[in-house]
């Protein structure tokens, strides 16, 4: 686990360090666009922690627990 948390990028906080200069606008414009974008990515972040075991759980029931770990290692690529 500790070498698979190694090789793992951070991607989210490489994400919200790039939405400042992704979204051009000046002044209130600019921060309603990265309030935005801030939003919809923490959504999305939490979203997948809830979403991912979940999916992981209901195929080790339907299919197989080894069926289970080729889902969970397809959505760790």
């Amino acid at each position: 686990a500790a070498l698979a948390g190694l090789a793992m990028p951070q991607v989210g906080p490489l994400a919200r360090v790039r939405w400042r200069p992704l979204t051009h606008g000046t002044g209130h414009e600019q921060r309603r666009l990265v309030d935005a974008a801030f939003a919809y990515e923490g959504a999305a972040d939490e979203a997948s922690f809830a979403l991912g075991p979940a999916l992981v759980g209901l195929v080790a029931v339907a299919i197989s627990p080894s069926g289970a770990l080729l889902v969970a290692a397809g959505l760790l690529a």
